[in-house]
């Protein structure tokens, strides 16, 4: 479909009169990229430039935002909006630009004959696209399924690890502290954090401040059905090769008891793990991988445990009697080990709703 837009430029106040082809198979990106590989490869260009920059982490650009902050007298080519990204290859005068818009994230790769021109391009797209005010106090991670194509970008508070350290029990303060304080040279391609631990201890919790704690030289993704992910190689090759940046990829797989508990014969999903963790795939990508589990320790394949692939194993346990008390003073007399959820359940205003002490009776009664 062929269709002629017109927008103001804010910059210049004058018109901007685009012919627009739209293309909206999330398939077609590869239509759109051998646009531009055709024209430098044909000669048309002898220069190409490519990089990117951050835009505001809850940005959310449509087509039409984006044509604004072209350069006046920009030819769209091609555009392919599929959410969670919006794609342009245009062309101006000596140029031509594929412009990818992915949440919180603006890749470009430029064509032309001359530098001056890449770079008074590039300066005008920062101007557009690029964070001018103070970020918000969040923090991103990619969230995948199988069936996507690209993670979806989500957008979460930042938290502190400062701020929730006392949630936990004194006994795995330090270990926390310890992972919290890591820095990209402490963690070898392929790693393996293990964190174990019941229901309600705070694991999710700690997830969020690691992300915080490590955003400046890590990126999370979040893999959402992780027995899927481990089946298919496809799957992984589409989530590894997803982002060019030098950051470490943290791969979180979360509660993956079945994939990681010890069987006599091991899953193939397990030994997909594990070659992932060390093999050449991760000796030419920097990822590393979080795993969260209910298991004991003891039931989880020491492969996963191995020293040189597993960096750190950390047990979520709950708060002593004598921390709970030190917490709830009240509860003197009848203190026991509790974990955390069951302390924050203590100060809720709603009560639970069950029918565990109802009586089970046959008949109408009144």
């Amino acid at each position: 479909m062929t269709t002629t837009m017109s927008r103001n430029d804010p910059v210049r106040n004058e018109m901007l009169v685009l012919e627009t082809n739209f293309v909206t198979d999330i398939n077609s990106r590869r239509v759109l990229q051998s646009i531009i590989t055709d024209a430098f490869a044909s000669g048309q260009f002898c220069i190409n430039v490519q990089s990117g920059f951050a835009t505001h982490p809850q940005a959310r650009f449509t087509i039409e935002e984006v044509t604004i902050a072209l350069p006046t007298g920009t030819k769209l080519l091609r555009v392919n909006e599929a959410e969670p990204y919006v794609e342009v290859v245009c062309e101006g005068p000596g140029w031509m630009m594929s412009l990818v818009i992915w949440r919180y994230r603006v890749t470009y790769t430029v064509l032309c004959n001359h530098h001056d021109t890449a770079t008074a391009l590039v300066d005008h797209l920062r101007v557009m696209l690029e964070v001018t005010e103070t970020p918000e106090p969040t923090t991103c991670f990619g969230s995948w399924t199988n069936s996507d194509e690209f993670a979806d970008r989500q957008v979460v508070d930042r938290v502190e690890w400062v701020n929730i350290r006392e949630n936990y029990p004194l006994a795995i303060r330090p270990q926390l502290d310890a992972v919290a304080a890591l820095e990209k040279k402490d963690v070898p391609n392929g790693s393996i954090f293990l964190w174990t631990g019941e229901p309600g201890s705070g694991k999710t919790w700690a997830i969020r401040s690691l992300m915080t704690s490590w955003e400046p030289w890590c990126q999370v993704d979040v893999i959402c059905d992780g027995s899927d992910f481990l089946a298919s190689a496809a799957y992984q090759t589409r989530v590894i090769r997803s982002s060019h940046s030098k950051q470490i990829r943290l791969i979180v797989l979360e509660d993956c008891d079945a994939l990681i508990v010890k069987q006599e014969n091991r899953s193939q999903q397990l030994s997909s793990l594990l070659n992932l963790s060390d093999g050449l795939v991760a000796q030419n990508n920097p990822i590393a991988f979080l795993l969260t589990s209910n298991l004991s320790v003891q039931r989880i394949d020491p492969a996963v445990l191995r020293p040189g692939r597993c960096l750190a194993e950390i047990y979520f346990g709950k708060f002593s009697a004598e921390e709970v008390v030190q917490r709830r003073p009240e509860l003197l007399h009848a203190a026991r080990a509790m974990s955390l959820a069951e302390l924050y359940n203590l100060d809720s205003s709603t009560p639970k709703i069950t029918t565990q002490n109802l009586e089970t009776r046959f008949g109408f009664h009144q």
